[in-house]
C-alpha cells in the first residue's frame, strides 16, 4: 500500500485537504467533511501501517481548518471555507459538521495526548472549547439542531450521534466531565 499525497492535486496551495467527490475537487475549499473523512481515515491507516506521519499530516489539517473553519466568538465550527471568495458558505454552523469536527478531535487525543506535544494541548483546547459550545446549544430533548445556531432548524439524529459519540469518548479519556457524559447519553 503507498501513502496517499496529501499534498498532491486535491490540496489547496497551503496544504489543506481540497473536498473532492467523484464528480467534483473543489479546489480552494476547505470542508470540515473532508477533515473528517480523510483525516480519520489516513490516522487509522497511520496506525495500520505504523507510519507516524500520517497522524501528523491530519495534525496539521486540524490545525488548519481549525484556523478558517472555527468561529472565534462561539467556538462552533462553520461547514467550509472558500479561499477564492473568501466566504464560509453562508456562515452556518452546522450540527453535523460539529460532529464530525469534535470526533476527529477526540480521536486524534486519544493518539496524542500523551505526548503533551504543543500541538496535542491545542486541539484540547479546541475541543474542550467547542464542546461547552455544543453543550449550550443541546436542545431539552437530548438531541442537536442542523443549524447549532437556529433552535427552529430540525433537529437531526446524525449531528446528535457524532456529539454524543465525541462527548461519551471525551468523558472516558478524562477530558470532559461527567456533565457530557450525561449529555452524551441524553
Amino acid at each position: 500500500m503507498r501513502r496517499v499525497d496529501l499534498a498532491g492535486p486535491a490540496a489547496y496551495r497551503n496544504g489543506g485537504f481540497a473536498h473532492t467527490t467523484a464528480t467534483r475537487n473543489n479546489e480552494g475549499q476547505l470542508w470540515v467533511d473532508t477533515l473528517f473523512m480523510s483525516g480519520l481515515f489516513h490516522v487509522k491507516a497511520g496506525q495500520l501501517l505504523n507510519k507516524s506521519t500520517y497522524c501528523e499530516d491530519v495534525i496539521y489539517q486540524f490545525l488548519l481548518h481549525t484556523q478558517f473553519l472555527s468561529d472565534p466568538v462561539s467556538g462552533l465550527w462553520r461547514h467550509g471555507w472558500h479561499f477564492t471568495e473568501k466566504h464560509h458558505f453562508a456562515g452556518a454552523l452546522w450540527g453535523r459538521g460539529n460532529g464530525w469536527a469534535a470526533i476527529t478531535a477526540v480521536e486524534l487525543l486519544e493518539l496524542t495526548r500523551a505526548s503533551h506535544s504543543a500541538s496535542s494541548r491545542f486541539i484540547e483546547q479546541n475541543f474542550l472549547r467547542q464542546s461547552e459550545a455544543l453543550l449550550s446549544a443541546q436542545a431539552e430533548n437530548g438531541m442537536w439542531h442542523t443549524l447549532l445556531n437556529d433552535p427552529h432548524s430540525y433537529q437531526e439524529l446524525s449531528a446528535t450521534a457524532a456529539i454524543s459519540y465525541a462527548f461519551l469518548k471525551g468523558y472516558r479519556l478524562g477530558i470532559l466531565d461527567s456533565r457530557f457524559a450525561d449529555a452524551g447519553v441524553g
